[in-house]
Formats: C-alpha cells, sequence, structure tokens
C-alpha cells in the first residue's frame, strides 16, 4: 500500500496522474461521492449505521491533480468498539496489512496507553485507510477478506465508478493515493479492478433495508435499459441529484415497451414513484414502483399507502404541500 496519511487528519487522496493538472468537475464529484458511499457501506455492515461523519474537501496540493478528502468523526464510539473485536481487526488487516495495534504504534502509542483524543485520532485514520485499501486491493483479495460483492454491493458499485471516470478520462494515465508522484494503479490496470456486482434481489432489500423512503419525483433519463432482464440499470437524473441508478418495477410500464407504444427520446422526461433505503445519504438501491408518466404520456397511478404497506412493509412518504414548497408533509407506516 501508499504511505499512510497523517493519523491525525484521516486524509483520503485521490492523485490523478494528469499533465494539465486538472480533471471534469464530473469526475472529481464522483470520486468523492464513491469515496462517500464506500463508507456509507462501511458504517452499514461495521458499525450497524451508528457511525456519524462529515466528509470534506480540503485545499489541494500541486503535482498532478490531487483530490483531498477529509473524514471527521465527531463520535469515534462506534469505530473504536470495532476495532477491539476479532472480526474487526481481521478486517482492518484485509484492507490495510496490518491490525489495529500496528496504526497505534505508527501513531506513536500503544492502544492500552490511548486516550480519548488520540483514540478518535486513530479511528478516523483506520476510516481513511480503510477506503484507501478497498479502491487499491484486488478484489479476489478483498472477496477471501470477507469483502462479499452481495453485502458491499454500494462500495463496489463506487469503486467502479471512481475506475470507469479514469478510463472516460483519456488525460488520466495513472492513480495514485497519497501526495507522491508514484501512481501504484496505471492506466493499464484500469479495467481489472472494475468488477461485475450482482444488483440484490429484491427478497435481499426488504431483509437489509427494511425502512423505505417514497417520493414522486420528476427525472431525466441519461441511460436507459429496454431489457427488462438485463442487470444494467437505468441511470437518470433530477433537479437536485445527479447521476442516480435504478430499477422499473411497474408493470404497465414494461407492458408499454412491450408493445412499442412508448416512443423514446434523448433526455427522455419521466414521472415516477420511487422507494430507496431511508438511511441513504443519496438514493441508492432505486425501487421505481411505478411509471407516473413517460414524455408526458400517462402510464400509472402511484400506489396508495395501503398499496405501499403490502409492498414496503415499513416506510416514509415526504410529499410537497400545495400551499407551501418549503414545508414538508410526512407520513410513517413503521
Amino acid at each position: 500500500m501508499s504511505k499512510p496519511p497523517s493519523p491525525s487528519l484521516g486524509i483520503i487522496p485521490l492523485h490523478f496522474d494528469v499533465l494539465e493538472h486538472h480533471i471534469p468537475l464530473s469526475q472529481f464529484i464522483d470520486s468523492a461521492r464513491s469515496a462517500q458511499d464506500i463508507i456509507d457501506n462501511f458504517n452499514q455492515e461495521f458499525f450497524d449505521k451508528k457511525l456519524k461523519y462529515e466528509l470534506l474537501v480540503v485545499a489541494p496540493q500541486p503535482g498532478g491533480l490531487i483530490e483531498l478528502l477529509q473524514v471527521v468523526l465527531p463520535i469515534a464510539a462506534p469505530v473504536w468498539a470495532f476495532l477491539c473485536t476479532d472480526i474487526g481487526k481481521a478486517f482492518i488487516k484485509g484492507l490495510t496489512d496490518h491490525e489495529p495495534s500496528h496504526w497505534a504504534e505508527l501513531a506513536g502509542k500503544k492502544t492500552r496507553e490511548l486516550s480519548e483524543i488520540d483514540k478518535s485520532k486513530l479511528c478516523t485514520m483506520i476510516i481513511a485507510l480503510m477506503v484507501l485499501g478497498f479502491l487499491q486491493k484486488d478484489s479476489d483479495d478483498l472477496e477471501k477478506t470477507g469483502f462479499s460483492k452481495e453485502k458491499f454491493y454500494t462500495a463496489y458499485s463506487a469503486r467502479n465508478k471512481v475506475y470507469e471516470g479514469c478510463i472516460s478520462n483519456t488525460a488520466v494515465q495513472g492513480l495514485g493515493f497519497d501526495t507522491s508522484h508514484n501512481f501504484p494503479i496505471k492506466r493499464a490496470d484500469f479495467p481489472r479492478f472494475i468488477v461485475n456486482v450482482p444488483a440484490p434481489t429484491e427478497l435481499q432489500l426488504l431483509e437489509e433495508q427494511p425502512n423505505w423512503k417514497v417520493d414522486i419525483v420528476d427525472l431525466i433519463v441519461h441511460s436507459p435499459n429496454w431489457k427488462r432482464d438485463n442487470k444494467r440499470k437505468w441511470q437518470g437524473s433530477t433537479t437536485e441529484i445527479q447521476d442516480i441508478a435504478f430499477i422499473i418495477e411497474d408493470e404497465k410500464f414494461w407492458h408499454h415497451v412491450k408493445a412499442k407504444d412508448i416512443d423514446p427520446d434523448i433526455n427522455d422526461n419521466m414521472r415516477v414513484q420511487w422507494a430507496y433505503p431511508e438511511h441513504a445519504v443519496k438514493p441508492t438501491n432505486v425501487r421505481v414502483l411505478r411509471v407516473i408518466s413517460y414524455n408526458g404520456t400517462a402510464i400509472s397511478e402511484p400506489l396508495t399507502n395501503d398499496e405501499l404497506s403490502a409492498e414496503l412493509n415499513a416506510f416514509t412518504i415526504e410529499q410537497k404541500e400545495q400551499n407551501d414548497l418549503f414545508s414538508y408533509t410526512q407520513v410513517s407506516n413503521k
């Protein structure tokens, strides 16, 4: 692995080997969101969703283009509890090549000598190292450590996005994970870090993400998928959120597709009723339950609360009130 960041900073350096010292804004944003998605997946699997953190973009440094992301942990207790377990130690060693005690000693203290401030610094460093390790480890090694593509679907998908962005930008000749001019992953290596990740089944989603957020939104479709059984998801954006992957479960919509009476166009417009796991920072594992309209053509009526209850079990609806665009009404079924 690359030289680790300072234990007091929790820095995640993504160093793009580019001649002109710039990359597209979309690639910068996507890579930052990918780091966040990886941490969120770890939060779900390792920290029982109790990890509270901020991910900051800090001042860049010269040399290629260095994107510096900083993890801030107001409370380190969930991470510390994880580090003290045998399972936690094994996962940390799998990602960073060393157990937590090694990183504590690197910071100048033995684990038993750490003050509360030292523990917070160590936990911050560990989160950063976990992300960096996940980004640069071979997928076979990750799976041997216990990072299955089913449980860590979001993290693998986020990693794919980082390397897909590097492939798309032909100016990127390598990727490093520190501030040196060492780029361990060359352009020719990018494809091998992209892996096929099976989308979670509907049953898995219901078991793992029992609480859903339901909303009706307008989408612009960037990448449709007219083959229903294909594993590739649809891609679209709202006015507030870019690059959302989703599946469409509306039988009536697919009937229209089969009958070929839907007229596809560039940047198609959809109004949909969708659901996604309530805790997600941005919509992930998105299920379009009903396509209300497609390019202005009415398709389906939204599900009622009773129908949503039968479909999702536990859910929250957020609806804008007509008389106040800035107020919301919440309907819960938990």
